[in-house]
């Protein structure tokens, strides 16, 4: 199965606001991203807002491009937020960073690698993990919680929905959604800015 960063299942939409969704889906088709990244696979529901498989015009590679569903409110600052924390925050273990922005209209978007596998929580669905599994996974995990942490961030939603296993890889894992991680401190003057 080919998924996304932060993308949980497939996209239906069925709340009471799906006929804005269904616009940002169509349009989504439309137009490029940043002057280099087209939509180019079907949308996955994420927590935010909708995933989309693109490709990068620039490398040729596929990429994971999320636009925000509801560009208001607290979904917008968390949303930017997020795109803000990957792009400071590079490790093997933490969901690579390409590129945010927002479109002339204002759409905003966050574009991340493009991971094919499956989740921590779609695996754990088939079955126990050996013990050998169960130790890479929290090896891994800790890893990216640590650089994190030396960021001045705490990823706040650590489940196993947000734990990738790429080619169902557990050494690989990856720690996805930062979208209501917080931010203790300026890592570059050491100074707390929100109580924990």
């Amino acid at each position: 199965m080919g998924t996304a960063a932060s993308a949980s299942k497939p996209f239906a939409p069925t709340a009471p606001d799906a006929g804005t969704i269904d616009v940002v889906c169509a349009e989504a088709y439309t137009q490029t991203y940043g002057d280099r990244f087209r939509v180019e696979g079907d949308a996955i529901e994420g927590g935010m807002g909708l995933v989309y498989r693109a490709k990068d015009l620039k490398t040729g590679e596929y990429v994971a491009l999320k636009l925000l569903a509801e560009p208001q409110g607290t979904q917008s600052l968390r949303f930017q937020q997020e795109a803000l924390v990957l792009a400071e925050i590079a490790h093997p273990a933490i969901v690579r960073y390409l590129a945010h922005g927002s479109t002339p209209r204002g759409e905003q978007y966050l574009v991340m690698e493009w991971l094919e596998g499956e989740t921590l929580d779609e695996r754990v669905g088939r079955g126990p993990l050996r013990v050998s599994e169960t130790v890479q996974i929290g090896r891994r995990v800790a890893e990216a919680l640590a650089v994190a942490h030396k960021h001045g961030v705490v990823h706040r939603d650590i489940k196993p929905a947000n734990v990738f296993l790429p080619g169902g890889d557990f050494s690989q894992a990856k720690v996805l959604d930062f979208g209501i991680a917080r931010r203790l401190f300026d890592p570059q003057q050491n100074l707390r800015i929100t109580s924990p």
